[in-house]
């Protein structure tokens, strides 16, 4: 290194990580068992996918060491795909790495070609046609033993440049491309004391606008930045060292903070390492992971569709592909999952959607067995899109609790929500439309510290009636509905003496054909059931005590959760921090709860509601506690008289107090949503199906201030649920409809300064689509009302483009040099329908 080199002194730790290592823990990874492509390339050492002959799929290309040759895979574009074997060339031996680049700017995907014993860098020009023909040039026919290459416009003049390192002189150098077609280069050297260099990246990680770059040197990871001269200076910044056999580096905004963070891999330490960015200069070292027996090559990209770049991890002595998934919201921070392990001395990983579906998929070569095969991708959660929050109008302030059915019996779904702030009860009519639209019909102001509201046929005449409680005014009031249009209701009071209703449930406790109500009366410290008469206009007279002492009652749900065909009583106890249930043993006309404890560590238990997670048969519980900040799983052993196992959803949801179960995604699974008060989420988590369940938290909403309540219900009849959200801080109601909508798959090859292939599936047969990108958050189409695209000040990146007429896009678009080092937010919207594609987000190199 020269004399500029600075070491960055700092200790190598970060606990977030550090319980992936040792004994990680290891999860499902969604993907499909391990799909052959080829044995055709002898000793394979690198891979790189693009679309080669521009048909709308996926290629592969792959040097072959052993072989001395290169080879292309065309893929037919079936689901799954079925592969070609083409040869690329041969004129050289030992080729150690592939890239894929549009080298001489014409809209072209071109093969760059580093070949170690000939010491010759190359680069294959396609002709364009259907298959291509490749055309060699050279670049360098003295480069010593290159490692790997990459490309950029390092000298922003408009043309991809080469940089390369040179394991045998070893020096990395740049080559300037003159512009030409094809080009001639002129080589300069970068740094000229690099001691065993392998893989280099370009990067902004200051932002500054011009490009620098991150080489795996040896032991270190090295930044060498540019001074934005023309041709540029270099300063060299030795981020980390001790790194035995660094073989690769990547780039990525895993923790969407808005700068580029780095990783690497320790062959030698079969560890995984990540460099974080903390701005200003600054570098946070961790070692994430520590069981990948000879890590040798990374991929990044956003496996499950959920706006966060994951790892795929390749190495080469334990023949693994892993995966290790971001999580910021939980303690671990990160998640190990094995995709597979039948390859021999694996030597590269590289990500691509290779069947067209929208998904990420993982394809590898190993050298001793002379394999390239591919992993499917085969996540359901992509059916589970949240990208609209449309905003109920209401007025309404401090909404407390919500519930949702067809009131008006027109076949969609309305809602009832009270709101403890002004003491109303009201319903919203869905009126139907895209989006979606309301109207509020405010039904009485008197609910005196509104907190609860149910939806039951209270008096059996076939129509829905509404049932509140009130804290403030200790009062329980039943809604009798008169039809009519819009709908009338007559209030009729439910007589009792009971202190401070909290929480209430309606079901035929007493199994005599009436429904009944339960109560959750928070200044009384027991839960009561008050008996439904049966009469026409049903009376409650005879109250029983189901449960005590509950210190403080918050939630009150019924259940058969013994399987003996009667309703059972599952409630909270807020000071005491349990969650409990009352069996109901009773029989003929004599009434018998008794008490039993569920789980006693919840702290502030707030809410509670059930549903069969692990899809075993029996009753499994959900809740929230405000104290502890946790979301939950209750897991029931589905005994005769069960007892439930706990296990924390998550610990972090600040001032937990909504919680529902739903099928989101359609996977015949059930996921958890969530309502956190003091940290203004909404969110969702899913499972990943092994013992312990494994949780993975997805964001609705991060300015939901003061959520409360959430529901859900497939509001827009599109067969998809949608969860529906209210927060008390900002008096709001929001539905987040879930649409499957258009697919967009991230640009390809990603790179600034050069032409890149568009790929989006699932839109509206013959759909006008305009792409919009951004850097930041919050923007709301002025012709689609309550549609968030997440984004602000969003930029149309260009005119429109229309859909075929299966929906489905393939263009190509021309990205800046302007671009590079910079993470964008982009998406696709039918403005026709006001539907939205998924949100890529994508850093440029």
């Amino acid at each position: 290194m020269s004399a500029e080199a600075r070491i960055l002194g700092r200790a190598l730790s970060r606990p977030l990580c550090l319980l992936l290592l040792g004994s990680p823990l290891l999860a499902q990874s969604g993907f499909g068992s391990e799909s052959l492509i080829s044995t055709a390339a002898d000793g394979p050492q690198h891979l790189a996918s693009g679309d080669l002959d521009r048909d709308g799929d996926l290629d592969i290309v792959v040097a072959a060491k052993d072989g001395d040759a290169v080879y292309w895979f065309e893929n037919d574009g079936q689901n799954p795909p079925s592969w070609t074997s083409h040869l690329l060339g041969d004129s050289a031996n030992d080729p150690l790495w592939v890239h894929v680049a549009d080298v001489n700017s014409d809209g072209k995907l071109d093969v760059l070609v580093c070949w170690a014993a000939s010491a010759r860098l190359s680069w294959f020009e396609s002709d364009g046609g259907h298959p291509p023909a490749f055309t060699e040039h050279l670049i360098s026919p003295v480069a010593a033993s290159v490692r790997a290459a990459t490309t950029v416009d390092l000298d922003r003049d408009g043309d991809l440049d080469v940089i390369a390192s040179e394991s045998g002189g070893n020096r990395i150098v740049w080559y300037e491309n003159s512009g030409s077609d094809p080009p001639f280069w002129t080589g300069r050297t970068i740094d000229p004391n690099a001691s065993n260099p392998r893989q280099i990246l370009a990067v902004d990680p200051n932002a500054d606008g011009d490009v620098d770059l991150v080489a795996a040197v040896g032991d270190q990871v090295v930044l060498y930045h540019n001074n934005g001269s023309q041709p540029p200076a270099w300063t060299e910044e030795v981020l980390a060292s001790g790194w035995t056999n660094c073989t690769s580096v990547a780039a990525t905004d895993i923790d969407r903070d808005g700068d580029l963070d780095l990783f690497a891999t320790s062959l030698g330490l079969d560890s995984v390492y990540w460099l974080e960015n903390m701005g200003a200069g600054n570098w946070l070292p961790s070692q994430i992971f520590d069981q990948a027996d000879g890590a040798r090559s990374l991929a990044v990209g956003d496996v499950t569709g959920n706006g966060v770049v994951d790892l795929i991890v390749g190495s080469q002595l334990d023949d693994s592909v892993r995966w290790l998934q971001f999580d910021a919201g939980s303690k671990t921070g990160w998640q190990d999952h094995l995709i597979g392990n039948g390859s021999d001395e694996l030597t590269s990983v590289n990500l691509g959607d290779f069947d067209g579906d929208g998904l990420l998929d993982v394809a590898a070569v190993s050298q001793a067995d002379d394999k390239l095969v591919w992993f499917e991708n085969l996540r359901d959660h992509r059916a589970a899109a949240f990208h609209q929050a449309v905003p109920v109008p209401a007025s309404v302030i401090e909404p407390e609790d919500l519930e949702v059915a067809d009131l008006d019996q027109d076949g969609d779904l309305d809602f009832a929500v009270v709101s403890f702030g002004d003491d109303q009860l009201s319903w919203f009519e869905n009126l139907g439309g895209k989006p979606l639209q309301w109207q509020q019909h405010s039904i009485d102001t008197q609910v005196e510290g509104a907190r609860a509201v149910v939806i039951h046929d209270l008096d059996r005449d076939g129509d829905l009636d509404l049932i509140t409680g009130a804290f403030h005014g200790d009062s329980i009031d039943w809604w009798e509905n008169l039809g009519g249009s819009p709908l009338q209701w007559q209030k009729h009071d439910i007589p009792h003496s009971l202190n401070g209703v909290y929480d209430l449930a309606v079901g035929d406790l007493d199994s005599d054909g009436d429904p009944d109500i339960a109560v959750a009366p928070y200044h009384e410290n027991k839960i009561i059931y008050l008996e439904n008469d049966g009469a026409a206009v049903p009376g409650f007279g005879n109250g029983y005590r189901v449960a005590a002492p509950v210190r403080r009652p918050k939630s009150v749900f019924l259940e058969d959760l013994d399987h003996d065909g009667d309703l059972d009583v599952l409630f909270t106890s807020y000071f005491d921090h349990r969650i409990g249930w009352a069996r109901n043993d009773s029989k003929n006309s004599q009434i018998i709860f008794v008490p039993q404890l569920i789980w006693d560590m919840a702290v502030g238990a707030r809410a509670v509601t059930t549903g069969d997670v692990d899809r075993d048969g029996d009753v499994d519980i959900l809740a929230a506690s405000v104290i502890d900040n946790t979301i939950w799983f209750l897991e029931s052993d589905g005994a005769s008289q069960p007892s439930w196992t706990a296990q924390e959803v998550h610990e972090l949801s600040k001032g937990a107090r909504g919680v529902a179960a739903a099928d989101l995604d359609r996977d015949g699974e059930m996921e958890i949503v969530s309502a956190s008060f003091f940290d203004a989420q909404i969110g969702w988590f899913d499972r990943d199906d092994v013992n312990p369940a494994v949780w993975h938290s997805r964001l609705l909403d991060i300015q939901s201030i003061g959520a409360i309540s959430v529901r859900v219900a497939d509001f827009d009849q599109d067969g998809d649920p949608d969860v529906l959200g209210a927060a008390r801080g900002n008096g709001s109601l929001v539905i987040y409809r879930n649409a499957s909508g258009p697919r967009l798959q991230p640009l390809n090859p990603g790179s600034a300064g050069a032409s890149n292939d568009v790929l989006l599936s699932n839109a509206a047969a013959n759909a006008m689509l305009q792409f919009y990108w951004s850097e930041t958050g919050g923007w709301t189409p002025t012709s689609c009302p309550g549609f968030d695209l997440n984004m602000g000040s969003p930029i149309a990146a260009g005119n429109p483009f229309q859909a075929d007429g299966a929906g489905n896009l393939h263009t190509s678009v021309f990205v800046g040099p302007g671009m590079f080092g910079r993470t964008i937010f982009l998406q696709a919207w039918d403005a026709a329908t006001c539907e939205l594609s998924n949100q890529v987000i994508q850093t440029f190199n």
